[in-house]
């Protein structure tokens, strides 16, 4: 058994599914995580499954079909749909869990952020959801079941360690001007082709992710991409915890421009961007990860081609105001340095 650092605090974990890559001092942290796949299961069985879950027959999820299926009408898969239904999906359920302490003792170990609150509705519920995550792998053995997939998490970690090989801290740092304490990749076999890129403020500093779902299977294995789809997913879930902080600190000035979102807005809900800041993330972040795969030898023009060709139509104009950015360093230490350029770029082009 390993011992796992998370969240500020050290627990033994019952089983350790991970490997780090060094890059300049720190480590990127690959794994599979035992509460997000706890959390999967139960969205397993619930109506989130028909969106937010893969598409990809996976040996995985026949097996979590067949084993987890008897507890099916359990308490937790009946709150994980209400609060689905309220709001309480996409990316709020992954960081929520990450507020927990390891299995089987699911301990909270960090105060909730108001955006989960928010998007639970009351911290209550996310406490007695919570409890019913703890009872519900109580209750099936899910620990055994995740003991038993020891191997298949491990070939999935070395899948995704085959990607991780260049210095992709030095390279979010270097251009947002910022650090963080630690980077982890959680890859959930379960989970849609995209990804989520929660941060967990704690005691020593800011904990960031990328939690990814596979983009395809092979012969019933998850794949997650090859080498410049999964630098992008990275990048641009990584690129969430250094843009949307900053989106957040000047959220009413970025609302002042919500009238852009009214030539995208359609397009932009069905892929679940329904808030005119949630698309400016999306823009800033989209363009961030286009000029940083440009490092990576990658097509930065082919990239904001696709983007815009996906509705996003801002971003060759951000493209170019990113040019300014990277151009006056000297001037702009930080990417928070030079948001108010961003907030004045949008001022102008809503007039």
């Amino acid at each position: 058994m390993k011992k796992q650092i998370r969240i500020g605090l050290i627990i033994f974990l019952f089983i350790s599914c991970k490997s780090e890559v060094v890059n300049s001092g720190k480590k990127i942290n690959v794994e599979v995580d035992e509460r997000i796949e706890l959390l999967a299961v139960v969205q397993h069985f619930t109506t989130w499954a028909n969106f937010g879950h893969t598409r990809y027959d996976l040996t995985y999820k026949s097996e979590i079909e067949e084993y987890f299926k008897p507890y099916s009408n359990h308490e937790a898969i009946k709150l994980c749909q209400e609060l689905y239904d309220f709001g309480f999906n996409a990316d709020a359920p992954p960081a929520f869990v990450l507020y927990y302490s390891a299995l089987p003792d699911f301990q909270q170990i960090l105060p909730y952020t108001e955006y989960l609150i928010n998007r639970a509705g009351s911290e209550l519920k996310l406490k007695v959801f919570a409890n019913s995550l703890r009872d519900f792998a109580i209750k099936s053995n899910f620990i055994d079941f995740y003991n038993s997939k020891t191997d298949f998490y491990n070939q999935v970690v070395d899948s995704i360690k085959e990607n991780i090989s260049d210095n992709y801290i030095n390279i979010l740092e270097s251009y947002y001007g910022d650090e963080k304490v630690s980077y982890t990749i959680i890859a959930s076999p379960l989970f849609h082709s995209g990804g989520f890129g929660p941060q967990i403020q704690s005691n020593n500093g800011e904990l960031i992710y990328s939690i990814q779902g596979p983009k395809k299977s092979i012969n019933g294995f998850p794949v997650f991409g090859d080498k410049e789809y999964f630098e992008g997913i990275m990048l641009h879930e990584f690129s969430h915890s250094f843009v949307n902080p900053n989106t957040e600190k000047n959220l009413e000035a970025i609302n002042n421009s919500e009238n852009l979102f009214m030539p995208i807005e359609n397009k932009m809900k069905r892929i679940g961007y329904t808030y005119w800041a949630t698309c400016v993330n999306e823009h800033l972040v989209r363009t961030n990860v286009a000029r940083m795969s440009a490092k990576l030898n990658h097509n930065k023009n082919d990239i904001l081609k696709q983007e815009f060709d996906s509705g996003f139509i801002y971003i060759y104009d951000l493209d170019s105001l990113m040019e300014e950015y990277a151009n006056s360093r000297d001037v702009y230490t930080t990417y928070e340095d030079f948001y108010p350029e961003i907030i004045k770029y949008f001022d102008y082009t809503n007039q």
